[in-house]
């Protein structure tokens, strides 16, 4: 049979002061449960805005690297283009400038008909 044990008012009031600490201490660490908890909601959300800023970012990138791309083959367009007006400019000038020496001889030479005959 189990004797029955009486608590002393002393050790009552002990345990009720060690209560009292346990719920003092329950208290805090809940405070600083709450405290984290908050800290942990403010990391997420700053996470969260900096993958996202850094995903848009990435984006924008991407993006600015096509156009690039697009404006760079365009000018290379443009340059074939340049490049080929300048050869056909340059062969009209060689082709001008052929056709000008033999307009030039033919006026000489019919010019010089003219004063042959004019002099007796």
């Amino acid at each position: 049979m189990v004797k029955p044990y009486f608590v002393t008012i002393e050790e009552k009031l002990e345990l009720q002061e060690m209560i009292a600490e346990s719920q003092n201490s329950l208290a805090e660490n809940r405070e600083r449960i709450k405290i984290l908890k908050n800290k942990m909601q403010e990391q997420a959300h700053i996470l969260l805005c900096e993958t996202g800023h850094k995903q848009a970012l990435q984006q924008d990138n991407e993006s600015l690297r096509r156009r690039f791309d697009s404006l760079q083959k365009i000018k290379d367009d443009l340059q074939d283009e340049k490049d080929t007006l300048e050869q056909k400019y340059q062969s009209l000038l060689n082709s001008s400038s052929q056709k000008f020496r033999y307009d030039s001889e033919s006026i000489r030479s019919h010019s010089s008909k003219k004063r042959s005959r004019r002099r007796p």
